[in-house]
């Protein structure tokens, strides 16, 4: 995830995409594997745009703990820069599921490197008071 973030990105849709969205595990790779291609740019979009916007989409609260815990698991055995990514996609899951260690994970994933872009919006989001919809309800 430190050098490909599209990796990380296909992470974050594949544990906060709720209702009744699924998404196969080809569209996943080719998602995570040509982040550039325009139709992975419009489906990503539009699966964020969605989950964000629509209340009726509720993320699966298991799928996404459990993400969360493994990616935990993962940034406490790596170290520095490699930290970074599993600190942010967990921020962001967490802050998706309106838990407030997000906020934690975000500061961490910042600690280690202030240039994560992401690990910023979600700081600001967070105090902001955003989030998806399904949470504003």
């Amino acid at each position: 995830m430190a050098d490909m973030l599209a990796v990380r990105d296909a992470l974050i849709v594949s544990l906060v995409v709720g209702g009744q969205t699924t998404i196969g595990t080809s569209a996943m790779l080719d998602m995570a594997s040509n982040p550039q291609d325009p139709a992975n740019v419009a489906r990503m979009y539009r699966l964020l745009n969605q989950s964000f916007n629509d209340e009726r989409c509720f993320p699966d609260r298991g799928r996404c703990v459990c993400g969360i815990d493994m990616l935990e698991a993962m940034a406490g055995r790596v170290a520095g820069r490699f930290e970074v990514q599993p600190l942010t996609v967990a921020a962001y899951a967490s802050w998706w599921l309106g838990s407030e260690k997000a906020l934690g994970y975000a500061e961490r994933a910042l600690d280690l490197d202030q240039g994560c872009t992401l690990a910023r919006i979600i700081c600001s989001a967070i105090a902001q008071d955003l989030g998806p919809a399904w949470l504003r309800q």
